[in-house]
């Protein structure tokens, strides 16, 4: 700063000369003062880009007082923060959700004091491309250079990894290009070629078209699908096992005829593709045969497998129901002749008090060993079981007789 006569300057301002200046000017007859108030404005620097998830973001950075940003078309779902940084300027950063976009194209509007006229930016959203893995991809930069075009700059954001490609068009016409890319990625004019496609290759691609007015911004991402190899057999239990391995994204499996006893697992594989494992339960399966019904995106149709459950699966299953079943009959079995030998037992400690007791209790196990005197050679669990059941039920004749006549 420099004061001459009545004058002060100051030259390279900055923020911290912002303030009030007093000015007292003193002659032979008064003192006069005056005060100024000095505001100090920091034109911002702007940007236009798309955010990690897609949706485009307009900064305006170190201004002050803070910019004003605006978007064409309007929208509802606009996010805008102003921050103070620490050497007293402002930044100012507004999101267009991506999900609010009903066109391919919005624009963004910086206004500042220090702008002779609101900046502009426009950026074009080519959406999403799906490509499968191995095979190649364009993309088009649907910015519009017109007709003097000076550069053009692809900037990728990639899974783990970030790299740039470019090329620029000189005073005599010449074109000079740079690459920090893989050599599968060439750029011409204003596409740009990815030949045998991989998943690293996954991410966002912005393009920069300039002119010798404007910078025009565009906007891509790549999924790379991977198709998966599908596998349907019997495990070491005989349960039906259904598989989708290495794909990209997750297949999806489902069974036929329906079952609640299926379980499946997804596992991410260290390549970043996926293998899913479904099992229908043998305990579950009502059925001699299932079907298991696999969907991918690389698939034209659904894939389907059918498998036929072996005829040792289901004898084992028979077996398993049948040795529940004698177990049962063997148990009621046990229960029975005990309860019989019981009841002998009472019936023979007051058999000698009544003679025609003893009469009828003669006649009674003559008729009850006669089945076996007749089928002494059979052995089935079956016909044990009938016996069991009518020497019950002549016992409790017999019983019911004794407490009858007893005094």
């Amino acid at each position: 700063m420099r004061s001459d006569n009545l004058s002060l300057t100051i030259s390279n301002t900055d923020i911290s000369d912002e303030g009030r200046y007093n000015c007292e000017v003193a002659n032979d007859k008064d003192t006069i003062t005056r005060y100024f108030l000095l505001k100090v404005l920091v034109p911002p620097s702007t940007f236009l880009k798309i955010s990690s998830d897609g949706s485009p973001e307009c900064g305006a950075i170190g201004g002050d007082p803070p910019a004003e940003i605006s978007w064409v078309p309007h929208s509802d779902d606009i996010n805008t923060t102003k921050l103070e940084d620490l050497d007293r300027t402002w930044s100012v950063i507004s999101t267009f959700s991506r999900n609010k976009i009903h066109g391919t194209s919005v624009t963004c509007v910086v206004s500042h004091p220090m702008f002779v006229n609101p900046w502009k930016r426009n950026i074009t959203l080519s959406g999403d491309v799906t490509v499968i893995r191995g095979h190649p991809v364009d993309l088009q930069c649907e910015a519009d250079p017109g007709d003097t075009l000076l550069s053009v700059t692809w900037k990728l954001h990639l899974y783990n990894s970030s790299c740039v490609i470019s090329y620029k068009i000189e005073d005599n016409n010449t074109k000079t290009s740079f690459s920090s890319c893989s050599p599968r990625m060439r750029s011409d004019n204003l596409s740009l070629t990815i030949s045998n496609t991989d998943i690293s290759d996954e991410g966002t691609y912005n393009c920069e078209v300039a002119n010798d007015k404007d910078t025009i911004t565009g906007y891509s991402s790549i999924q790379v699908l991977v198709q998966p190899s599908t596998y349907l057999n019997l495990s070491n239990d005989g349960s039906p096992e259904c598989g989708a391995i290495g794909g990209r994204p997750p297949a999806e499996i489902s069974w036929t005829p329906h079952s609640d006893d299926i379980i499946t697992t997804k596992l991410e594989d260290p390549d970043r593709t996926w293998s899913v494992i479904s099992t229908f339960r043998r305990s579950g399966i009502n059925e001699t045969s299932v079907t298991c019904v696999v969907s991918h995106p690389t698939f034209v149709k659904p894939w389907r497998g059918d498998i036929t459950l072996s005829g040792d699966s289901i004898w084992k299953n028979t077996l398993v129901v049948l040795g529940a079943v004698m177990s049962v009959l063997l148990i009621l079995t046990c229960l029975l002749r005990w309860e019989l030998s019981y009841l002998r037992t009472r019936f023979k400690t007051m058999v000698h008090t009544d003679p025609q007791i003893t009469q009828i209790h003669c006649e009674e196990e003559k008729q009850e060993f006669e089945p076996y005197a007749t089928y002494t050679q059979k052995e089935n669990v079956i016909y044990s079981m009938a016996s069991a059941f009518v020497a019950f039920d002549e016992a409790a004749q017999i019983t019911e007789h004794v407490y009858n006549t007893a005094p």
